[in-house]
């Protein structure tokens, strides 16, 4: 085999071995994702709606976060005071870190979908992860599909107290082979649940919900 043809053919081999790498990274999330404004792909994350809205909240993007609320009384009575943004991890075992705040009115729930099920740009399903300033919350989300709105059903609860407005720490490692998680934010004891019934995958997601909630950054691992 001459040179020509060998360098020839060794070029084409990278190429190909490039092209199947941007496949397989391809809408993948980075180690860390810094939600600071112009710091993060938006490209990699897909804002949804709940059944029951008409369409999807938007986060508000902030210097240094990202960002929800405050909701109006209206938007809280019609249970649309939620904003879900997804984004897949290429990863069905693996460990995310997020910082971010509670804010400081009554019943604000910053929280976190692990695995979710999205249909249409639809919430279908997730296990779905709330930390108030009162409580740690788990529970599996779904459509009810008669009434045409998103159930919860309740997984488990560690009730203590965090602080608002100040920076936390949440911590969460999932496995698909067995339909687990372990739980912590800030310094609280780790929650650990497993035979979940729901169908684990490499997607994450936050869920800002009933009020002020910053996410400043996402950090994930194996």
């Amino acid at each position: 085999m001459n040179g020509r043809l060998l360098t020839a053919l060794t070029a084409v081999a990278l190429a190909a071995f490039h092209i199947v790498v941007q496949a397989q990274t391809a809408g993948k999330l980075p180690g860390t994702v810094d939600f600071a404004r112009e710091s993060w792909n938006t490209s990699a994350w897909s804002p949804v709606r709940l059944p029951h809205q008409d369409a999807p909240v938007t986060f508000l993007q902030k210097d240094t976060c990202l960002a929800t609320g405050p909701f109006s009384s209206a938007e809280t009575k019609a249970k649309t005071d939620n904003a879900v943004l997804i984004a897949d991890t290429g990863l069905t075992e693996g460990t995310f870190e997020a910082t971010f705040t509670i804010g400081s009115k009554k019943g604000t729930a910053p929280g976190f979908a692990v695995s979710p099920v999205c249909e249409d740009g639809v919430l279908v399903s997730a296990v779905a992860i709330f930390v108030a300033s009162y409580t740690i919350a788990i529970w599996k989300a779904d459509i009810d599909a008669e009434k045409g709105e998103t159930t919860y059903r309740h997984l488990a609860r560690l009730n203590r107290t965090f602080p608002t407005e100040t920076p936390l720490t949440f911590r969460c490692r999932y496995s698909a082979k067995r339909n687990a998680v372990w739980i912590k934010a800030g310094d609280s004891d780790e929650i650990h649940l497993r035979d979940i019934d729901h169908t684990f995958n490499s997607r994450i997601g936050i869920w800002g919900c009933h009020g002020p909630c910053e996410y400043y950054n996402l950090t994930i691992s194996k």
